[in-house]
């Protein structure tokens, strides 16, 4: 089953639902608001995406707002800038004309819109929005993605991507925070899709968590069916997909701390490989 939308405008203001506390839609609703409120939150960040500020006014935030985890929530902004880094970079470094942007998990992003200006001039984009179908009708209500493609398709099946629009395109796939809701046969199965269903050299960039932040992660309680796949490097989360060649590693998003950030490295340059690990990092991938 699949749900595909041409958005063309802005929403109406109608879709303040809230979703099941503990629901994988509700992290959709988090997300946006902490990027919305990140200029107030954390002005160190310089960042700033009006799209989300009009979805959290229009949502309402008191009651999310109120148990947020703000640390990860900074982190889920941190994320959103190192994914826009790679989108534009993709973009000057190939010197594509046109490409594809797939955002899995997207939730209430609008990245389209932020990264007006940031790209080649001249350069033709077609942003594919795809998560749950929950979430997809509250993106149709707010009028997020406008002029491109919102979806929910079932990325546990191999054949996913065959549903998208623009196949032909030099494509970057950036997944939302994905992994961890997924076993760990489901993510290799959404890998060999993205493989399977774009053209060599595409960009794949997936963020995970280790099995050590995985052990007191609040995610652990906070989501339905807890956390579940978990990797202690990018290279070991693209083993598992033939079709997609490990490039490098990203761990900005561990923590800002510089305890953190020693511990961190000192966790992924251990003497036994075996017991290398990491936090939090981001898996940065090519179509072979």
């Amino acid at each position: 089953m699949s749900a595909e939308t041409k958005n063309t405008g802005p929403g109406t203001g109608a879709a303040r639902r809230v979703f099941a506390a503990g629901s994988s839609e509700s992290t959709s609703v988090l997300t946006a608001l902490a990027r919305g409120r990140a200029d107030e939150l954390w002005p160190e960040l310089r960042f700033r995406d009006v799209v989300a500020k009009r979805v959290a006014a229009e949502l309402g935030d008191a009651e999310h707002w109120a148990d947020f985890n703000k640390t990860i929530m900074r982190g889920c902004v941190v994320r959103a800038q190192l994914y826009d880094f790679e989108i534009a970079g993709f973009a000057w470094r190939g010197g594509h004309r046109r490409l594809r942007v797939v955002e899995v998990g997207c939730g209430l992003e609008d990245r389209s819109r932020r990264l007006s200006g940031q790209l080649p001039d001249g350069t033709t984009v077609e942003w594919v929005y795809v998560d749950l179908p929950a979430v997809v009708a509250v993106r149709e209500e707010l009028g997020l993605g406008a002029g491109a493609t919102n979806v929910a398709v079932d990325i546990r099946q191999r054949d996913w991507m065959r549903e998208l629009p623009g196949a032909e395109l030099p494509t970057v796939v950036v997944s939302e925070g994905l992994s961890y809701h997924l076993e760990a046969a489901e993510v290799a199965g959404y890998l060999d899709g993205i493989s399977e269903g774009c053209p060599a050299g595409s960009l794949v960039v997936t963020d995970f968590m280790s099995p050590l932040l995985k052990l007191w992660h609040p995610g652990n309680r906070a989501v339905e069916g807890g956390l579940k796949a978990a990797y202690r490097s990018g290279a070991e989360l693209h083993a598992s997909c033939a079709g997609i060649a490990h490039v490098r590693d990203d761990y900005g998003l561990e923590g800002d701390g510089l305890a953190v950030r020693a511990l961190g490295a000192s966790l992924r340059h251990l003497p036994l490989k075996q017991l290398r690990t990491c936090f939090y990092g981001v898996a940065i991938g090519t179509v072979r």
